[in-house]
């Protein structure tokens, strides 16, 4: 009895549910609602296409498209086609690119707002990808905040990506020193098989000539390498270290990232590096010798777009950081980067963490690193003179000294 008694009250209960669920249940599958958002199409550096399927128990009025991107304050807002006065629909939105460029690697993060006759408004959750180069089918393989991304050979190649990306994070950050919760929490690294082929994601770095180009804003570094023993793995051991550098550089510096002086950012990147480059002491050597070293205070600013001269202005930061690191400690360098990220300029930067200003620290380095007061060179034309009378003054000296020491006067005959 008291079994049968416990099953009505729990059918009873049960009825009640549906009693007052039912009516609920069906006013929220007549309302408005977003039924499917399938991922944008694109294709690279042309127009993007969004879709959108809607429904109501009322005519759909209007579907507003927003758009957003970390390099860009404003959010990009658009209307969205569809057939009018219908219930169900699928609204488009193209986004062209005179009207909303998206940076290669950029994360993009999207969403709508449909509203309808009833004035009812429903906003959709935020959708968000990464505007990569579809081009190409990527392979990726990742560990930690690092993602390699690859599409050309096996994925042994992919893993010795992620192992030079590993040791290169690691070692950029052996004078930042910066905790792992202060990491970038995500890094997509790209290598393209070639530099053709990465020359769109290049471009942004203002020089086609380089091999390599970080966003620290998207937190993504694009290499071009290969396969080749010679040429590839290498060049990509100092190429991915180099700019993961620049990452981390930004996870300081942040909004102020382009105060920090052009030669310690570069100088930083360098010392992350695998190997020296081998051409660098003899480079410097030479401009020095030939009086063609650039001012520092030239360096403050992005380099020369021209190759010979952005190699030297890349050799001479290299070795001025090293100066302040061997002379100062790692902590002067974090010093420098926290001014620069204070917003001071080039020459306040080395004021405060030095505490001497960029032309004297200019002074030090060259008299250090060449061992000697630098001299004027003379003018090309006037060589071969100088020369010839710098012999001729040597010559008669050494004549001379050697008739003070050994010439005797003759005695007389009485």
């Amino acid at each position: 009895m008291n079994v049968r008694r416990s099953s009505l009250l729990w059918l009873a209960a049960v009825g009640l549910v549906i009693f007052f669920w039912t009516p609920a249940a069906a006013q929220a599958q007549s309302g408005l609602r977003i039924v499917f958002m399938p991922a944008p199409e694109y294709r690279l550096n042309e127009k993007a296409v969004f879709r959108l399927r809607a429904e109501s128990d009322q005519p759909i009025v209007s579907v507003s498209f927003f758009l957003r991107t970390p390099d860009i304050v404003e959010t990009f807002v658009g209307e969205a086609t569809f057939p009018a006065g219908n219930t169900r629909i699928e609204a488009v939105y193209e986004l062209l690119p005179d009207r909303r460029q998206i940076r290669l690697f950029a994360p993009v993060e999207y969403w709508w707002v449909v509203r309808d006759a009833a004035n009812r408004e429903i906003e959709s959750a935020r959708q968000r990808f990464i505007y990569t180069d579809n081009r190409f089918s990527w392979q990726s393989l990742s560990e930690g905040p690092l993602t390699v991304h690859w599409y050309e050979g096996e994925r042994e190649f992919g893993q010795r990506l992620l192992d030079i990306a590993r040791a290169g994070l690691r070692r950029a950050n052996r004078d930042l020193l910066l905790p792992a919760e202060k990491l970038p929490p995500a890094i997509n690294i790209y290598v393209y098989s070639d530099l053709e082929a990465a020359r769109p994601a290049l471009s942004a770095s203002g020089r086609l000539w380089a091999d390599g180009h970080a966003n620290p804003m998207f937190g993504a570094v694009v290499v071009a390498g290969s396969l080749d023993g010679l040429n590839g793995l290498p060049r990509l051991d100092n190429e991915i270290p180099h700019e993961l550098a620049h990452l981390l550089i930004y996870q300081i510096a942040g909004a102020n990232y382009r105060n920090v002086p052009q030669w310690l950012n570069e100088g930083l990147a360098m010392m992350a590096e695998s190997a020296p480059e081998a051409l660098a002491a003899s480079r410097l050597a030479n401009a020095q010798q030939a009086g063609e070293l650039l001012p520092l205070q030239s360096l403050c600013v992005p380099f020369p777009a021209d190759p010979a001269q952005a190699q030297l202005a890349y050799f001479q930061s290299e070795s001025v950081v090293r100066y302040i690191q061997s002379n100062y400690g790692s902590s002067s360098l974090r010093r420098l980067l926290e001014a620069a990220a204070d917003g001071l300029d080039c020459n306040a930067v080395v004021q405060r963490a030095l505490g001497f200003p960029l032309a004297e620290l200019e002074r030090r380095w060259r008299e250090q690193t060449f061992s000697a007061k630098e001299t004027t060179p003379l003018p090309s034309g006037i060589w071969a003179s100088y020369l010839l009378l710098t012999a001729l003054v040597t010559f008669g000296a050494t004549a001379f000294l050697m008739l003070t020491l050994f010439w005797r006067p003759r005695a007389r005959m009485i």
